[in-house]
């Protein structure tokens, strides 16, 4: 009988799409705030904030997925989370909860996207961040 692993994600919300980190990632969720601009920075940071006298680069959501762009608002939510040993802030629009999800249940971002699914789990932060998007993140076969 094959083990069925259970996995925590945070979920949270980007112009309608539903993101699903892995909680063990995530650090803390904060209030979006101003952030400093980041001169000659990969064109989906948004810019920088200071976290606790740390430096913390805001990556702008809404460009890594392709969706249309929008102000910063201050209903807006930072989740504070690691990549690389590195911790980063998410801009999304809101976080809703933590659910269960069965990682059998994952299907290949290839066969999610080209059906256009309106839900994404970032299970390696790494990879998402290091690949192409629609490559490398997993996603679930259900709506989060």
């Amino acid at each position: 009988m094959i083990e069925q692993v259970e996995m925590d994600i945070l979920i949270c919300t980007v112009e309608g799409q539903q993101i699903g980190l892995a909680l063990n990632k995530v650090h803390s969720v904060v209030l979006a705030v101003e952030t400093m601009p980041l001169p000659n920075a990969p064109h989906h940071f948004l810019g920088a904030i200071n976290v606790h006298g740390e430096i913390t680069c805001v990556i702008d959501m809404r460009k890594l997925l392709g969706l249309k762009a929008k102000e910063l608002d201050i209903n807006d939510q930072f989740i504070l989370c690691n990549i690389h040993q590195k911790q980063v802030a998410l801009w999304v629009d809101c976080v809703k909860n933590i659910k269960q999800v069965k990682t059998d249940e994952f299907i290949p971002a290839e066969q999610v996207f080209s059906l256009n699914h309106p839900s994404v789990l970032l299970d390696n932060t790494n990879q998402f961040f290091d690949l192409n998007i629609r490559r490398t993140a997993a996603c679930v076969s259900y709506p989060l």
